[in-house]
């Protein structure tokens, strides 16, 4: 193979490339073909013309393996100082009270754009541009709620922004609807889902399962979620998450509300091809709030056990009652 022009400040710019991810520092091309410059002007000299050009830069990422990522969560934000000393208040607290992992439960909102297509599509090679259409803002919130067993799925509860939808008329949902100005989670929506719903579905299944009737509830310190609730009940209890942790600690945040969003996506697909007509805008002007109930909780029933709490993952197993 012939080697590179400029072997000596590629492997320069490679270590210096390592360094910074080891840090989590971003790096675009933009960044690494400057930096790229900077070094061969350092080792060769500043006579040397060298331009660093996209096509210097592609055989660059295919010497050394170098791919693209798209950065998500906000786990470099969050307190991880903070993580440990609440993992042993956990755990005193879970020892206190004799707990197992049946009696310990998390909860936590996401949003749902409920009517958004792909935004990519394969096309043929003649074809230099791909038309769209507007893309569907119709938004939902929903409640997740699951223990740490993985064996009690609560059901979802769905924040919409009308109050009694046409569509739920002479329809028995399968799971629970409230509403908001902009179907958001309120104080008094979770308050009423608290006490109406957690409450009501823990103790019954505690009391299928022959276990003592008490639980504790995790939460994150989000507005909508008082503070009043820790003292509320006798026998379920609440405990906040620290501030600026839930992207590291946050057990609904790690692997169930990602898999229930991709078991959702593929319904809604499979819906719009089954629903197919030549007009695609008309399929998707008849898909309603009827159709999102059964589905999501279609795709919420579909994650399994294995899926909520992955013994792979560091402090989701340091949260169990046994870890």
């Amino acid at each position: 193979m012939r080697c590179a022009e400029y072997q000596m400040m590629e492997e320069r710019l490679y270590n210096w490339f390592i360094k910074k991810r080891q840090l989590n520092v971003r790096v675009s091309s933009e960044i690494l073909r400057e930096k790229a410059k900077v070094f061969c002007s350092e080792i060769y000299g500043s006579n040397v013309e060298f331009f660093a050009s996209k096509g210097w830069f592609n055989n660059f990422r295919s010497r050394y393996g170098i791919k693209f990522l798209k950065i998500s969560g906000e786990k470099l934000t969050n307190d991880s100082t903070a993580v440990q000393p609440f993992i042993e208040q956990l755990q005193t607290k879970i020892r206190e009270k004799g707990l197992t992992n049946s009696q310990i439960y998390n909860a936590d909102e996401t949003a749902l754009f409920w009517k958004k297509l792909p935004d990519k599509t394969l096309a043929l090679r003649t074809e230099k541009t791909a038309p769209g259409r507007k893309i569907g803002k119709e938004r939902i919130t929903l409640l997740v709620c699951c223990n740490a067993s993985g064996e009690h799925k609560l059901k979802l509860l769905m924040i919409g922004k009308a109050k009694n939808p046409r569509v739920f008329k002479q329809v028995k949902l399968p799971l629970e609807y409230a509403n908001s100005t902009n179907a958001w989670m309120t104080e008094m929506i979770f308050r009423n889902w608290f006490k109406n719903s957690f409450v009501v579905q823990v103790r019954k299944h505690l009391k299928e399962k022959n276990l003592p009737v008490k639980a504790l509830l995790l939460l994150d310190n989000a507005t909508c979620h008082p503070l009043s609730l820790a003292s509320s009940e006798e026998d379920i209890c609440v405990m906040f998450l620290p501030p600026n942790c839930t992207a590291l600690v946050q057990p609904m945040d790690q692997n169930a509300i990602r898999i229930l969003k991709v078991n959702y996506r593929k319904s809604f697909l499979s819906f719009m091809l089954s629903n197919l007509t030549d007009n695609l805008t008309d399929v998707i002007k008849k898909f309603s709030l009827k159709d999102v109930a059964f589905l999501v909780m279609k795709a919420w029933n579909a994650v399994g056990t294995n899926i909520i709490y992955s013994d792979d993952d560091l402090p989701l197993a340091q949260l169990r009652s046994n870890p």
